[in-house]
């Protein structure tokens, strides 16, 4: 594919982007780059490789969702530097 000023200006009005006509050269030079890169890829040779996995295919183990015990206040209360009545004790920090 051939980058022309007309194809920067679909793509900038796509993405709603304003481009300065000093600066269409270099982002044809640039889109061209890109698309030459990606263009090589083509080249590779890819026989006998066989396809990553697709993370899609996979399935996520769940545990079940079962209430537990999470009264645990005291304990928590007990690494506590400073508490009190059950609450948490800390500094005054405004005035």
């Amino acid at each position: 594919m051939k980058v022309d000023k007309e194809t920067v200006k679909g793509i900038a009005e796509l993405a709603n982007f304003r481009v300065e006509k000093k600066d269409e050269e270099d982002l044809i030079i640039g889109m061209q780059k890109i698309l030459e890169m990606a263009s090589a890829l083509n080249e590779a040779e890819t026989n006998g490789v066989a396809p990553m996995a697709n993370p899609h295919d996979a399935r996520q183990i769940l545990r079940d969702d079962v209430c537990r015990d999470v009264e645990q206040r005291d304990s928590f209360l007990a690494l506590s530097p400073l508490a009190a009545n059950g609450f948490f004790l800390v500094p005054k920090v405004v005035e």
